[in-house]
């Protein structure tokens, strides 16, 4: 979003954030999805097609583009995005670097963390119709900017893709992602596993005072009246 007082609220343009200078290590990062003039995406998007006519079930489908976004993104990791931070810090620093911008085409990443990884995979996902939507929350990072891709199946079920860890592995969308503490990614295909409310006030035991004040009341009264 645009910290600028007069701009305050909107989405920066294209154009404002590759005139933003870039200075090596700068937190500043914008990923462009072009699909018509990024070379690298029009690959990708190449492949999945191809991905999507070899398969025979959804599940397939799944499984094969989640490895191949694993793949284009520095591979898995099985003990969490630490292990890809400063490869993804270093190939983010040399692609600005490159192009001169803080803006980089998506097609261009060769490492990313699980933000990276999950709008690759909806952007790919929407190539071949596969219904698919980016969540806040990742199993395998506490950051404000953790992302995930739950995917559809039929009308009624959505499952969590791993793209990091297990790359295509599924699993239920509201279990907890980071223990106890952390978010959970709700889907609302399902009902939530929610306990039942315990009223905090006991309404019964508040209308009985309620009367048993107004018979007391109503004895003063009339005890005032004779």
């Amino acid at each position: 979003m645009c910290t600028d007082l007069h701009e305050h609220g909107r989405i920066p343009t294209i154009d404002s954030l590759r005139s933003v200078d870039h200075v090596v290590g700068s937190p500043i990062e914008a990923i462009s999805v072009d699909r018509r003039s990024d070379l690298g995406l029009k690959e990708l998007q190449n492949r999945v097609h191809n991905i999507s006519c070899s398969c025979i079930t959804t599940k397939e489908v799944v499984d094969e583009l989640a490895k191949l976004v694993c793949s284009r993104m520095g591979g898995s990791s099985a003990t969490g995005e630490d292990d890809l931070l400063l490869y993804w810090r270093d190939c983010s620093d040399d692609l600005k670097d490159c192009l001169g911008s803080v803006v980089v085409p998506i097609g261009s990443l060769s490492a990313g963390l699980c933000r990276h990884r999950a709008l690759l995979f909806k952007v790919l996902a929407d190539t071949i119709d596969l219904p698919c939507r980016i969540a806040k929350g990742c199993k395998y990072c506490k950051r404000d900017d953790a992302s995930s891709c739950l995917v559809r199946f039929g009308h009624d079920r959505e499952y969590l893709v791993d793209l990091i860890g297990n790359p295509g592995y599924l699993c239920e969308p509201d279990s907890l992602l980071n223990g106890p503490s952390s978010i959970s990614i709700s889907s609302p295909l399902r009902f939530p596993h929610l306990k039942p409310a315990i009223p905090a006030i006991d309404f019964r035991s508040l209308a009985k005072h309620y009367f048993s004040d107004c018979e007391s009341l109503n004895l003063v009264f009339d005890d005032a009246a004779s």
